[in-house]
């Protein structure tokens, strides 16, 4: 008992003090990539990975700033809500998570950038500009952006929907993109889509045969981040070794790497993909929902069989 609570509190300090390297880290990154955002005023959210100028109200409201935000962080990596932790709690909250501003002095013709979204990787990031319609993606070194590039390319390859690049600067590290005006994501029709296109993309050459020994890596994961008795329970009725067949997946594909237009769905942020289990994007998007969102949906429909038709 002792031994797991020196554990957990070890944990929680380490989480700390890694937000707040990660806080300074950022609000850095803001200064270095000045050359794309306006001057004015910047203002964070209360994670700091997003800033964006302040009372620039011909761009729309600041809420609308907030929805782009590419990257999830729950104050509950760190904060239990127990009863007699909340003042210690709120004290932490105010501390990691209150919002900053900084100003910015720039005399950029390059870009019209109003907000800045960044990464947990070192420099690497997004700005946007909503009066030009394009956004702007910046790497800390040049092989980080012919990854994400290449890798896009193999998914346009295929069929994918991707966003149009409009401008590649291998000297400065970044590309402009078209900015794609977001409509509302209804996030079943959103799973349904990547299981279509994850099957279909699963029958192409590309695909091979290949054992799958990672059950135990898998269950190890999940002990690690929940204490869910009963999902573990059919996670390993579900979970055996058998061959299936690997091919090229997104790896990060939640509900914010997914844009929808209206009329397509469009993925963006392929730094990661690689050669999985074909329904790898599948059940990341199913975990995702669960354990950064805690929409068990998913996970319970798959789990009563009403997906069985995407695996049969």
């Amino acid at each position: 008992m002792l031994k797991n609570t020196i554990k957990k509190i070890n944990q929680k300090v380490r989480a700390f003090f890694a937000i707040v390297r990660r806080k300074k880290r950022w609000t850095r990154t803001v200064r270095d990539n000045k050359s794309f955002l306006v001057e004015g005023k910047y203002k964070s959210n209360h994670t700091h990975n997003a800033w964006y100028l302040v009372g620039d109200d011909s761009y729309g409201k600041e809420d609308d700033y907030l929805l782009l935000e590419q990257i999830y962080i729950s104050s509950q990596q760190i904060l239990d809500g127990g009863l007699f932790r909340r003042i210690i709690n709120k004290i932490l909250h105010f501390l990691l998570f209150r919002e900053s501003k900084i100003y910015v002095k720039s005399d950029t013709k390059e870009f019209n950038g109003t907000m800045i979204i960044l990464s947990r990787r070192t420099g690497t990031g997004k700005v946007i500009s909503l009066k030009n319609k394009e956004i702007v993606s910046f790497y800390d070194s040049a092989y980080e952006m012919e990854v994400e590039i290449s890798n896009r390319k193999k998914f346009e390859q295929y069929g994918f929907n991707t966003i149009p690049i409009l401008v590649i600067s291998k000297e400065k590290k970044y590309f402009i993109e078209k900015y794609i005006e977001k409509c509302s994501l209804s996030l079943e029709n959103a799973f349904n889509y990547i299981c279509k296109e994850t099957l279909r993309f699963q029958q192409s050459t590309w695909c091979k045969k290949s054992f799958f020994k990672e059950t135990n890596s898998i269950l190890r994961s999940f002990d690690e981040t929940t204490n869910d008795v009963e999902l573990h329970s059919k996670l390993l009725t579900f979970l055996k070794p058998e061959n299936y067949v690997r091919c090229l997946c997104h790896s990060d594909l939640y509900r914010n790497n997914i844009l929808y237009d209206g009329d397509n769905y469009y993925y963006i942020d392929f730094e990661l993909a690689e050669e999985h289990i074909f329904f790898f994007d599948i059940f990341y998007f199913m975990w995702f929902e669960y354990y950064r969102f805690n929409n068990k949906s998913f996970l319970q429909s798959y789990f009563k069989g009403d997906y069985d038709d995407y695996f049969t």
